[in-house]
């Protein structure tokens, strides 16, 4: 998971045999009276470890399946082209959650506090498990253009053209981060100093706190054909 306080903290599964992209850790089940999560015994042995045998598989990083659909309408002189995408099936850590949505002032230093829906106050300290991990499931609006043909009498031009076209319109989505986008792999900045590291494709899943939300471009053309 990373610093503050979360270095030794595992989030992937990698196992012969199992399928890849499992995300792997407790299962929080309430809150103990001290506001740290309370997890759940998975051993058995009538207490929880910091420990495997009382981790789980609890998500996968990995869509069930990916969809695309591209469709143009014309009408007269109007024609209008839209992009769909959407990825469906996928679960993501959601480490701004994992790390801000609680009271501990160690990790959230100017108590900026992140407030989900999932958002429990009586959790004061920073500890990943299943409530972090959220299906991230989604439908995208990629790509829109509306575009207008004039009527054109005028020697040595063939057509002009007047367009709007919008790129990253709208998401429709569950997840509570930045972008359900699925995460093929892995860069962990703070495990390296800060800088870069190399991506791992064996740990898909996981949201970093280093994402940045994704910019709408709204663009306004004429093309002129000669």
């Amino acid at each position: 998971m990373g610093a503050p306080g979360q270095n030794d903290t595992q989030l992937v599964r990698v196992k012969e045999g199992d399928p890849l992209g499992q995300i792997w850790g407790p299962i929080q089940i309430g809150v103990n009276p001290d506001g740290t999560p309370r997890l759940q015994d998975l051993s058995g042995d009538g207490s929880y470890c910091n420990c495997n045998d009382d981790r789980t598989v609890i998500g996968n990083g990995l869509p069930k399946f990916l969809i695309g659909w591209n469709n143009t309408i014309r009408y007269k002189n109007f024609d209008l082209n839209l992009f769909f995408r959407g990825a469906f099936g996928h679960d993501l850590i959601n480490s701004y959650r994992g790390f801000y949505e609680n009271l501990e002032s160690t990790t959230v230093g100017n108590w900026n506090v992140v407030k989900t829906k999932y958002y429990n106050p009586d959790i004061t300290k920073a500890q990943f498990n299943s409530s972090h991990v959220e299906d991230a499931s989604f439908v995208k609006l990629d790509n829109a253009t509306l575009g207008y043909n004039f009527p054109v009498k005028a020697s040595g031009i063939r057509n002009i053209r007047a367009f709007i076209s919008g790129q990253n319109l709208f998401v429709i989505t569950g997840y509570t981060g930045v972008d359900p986008e699925v995460r093929y792999f892995d860069v962990n900045d703070s495990d390296n100093g800060g800088r870069p590291g190399s991506p791992d494709p064996l740990s898909p899943g996981i949201e970093r706190r280093s994402t940045y939300f994704t910019t709408r471009i709204i663009t306004v053309g004429i093309n002129i054909g000669l």
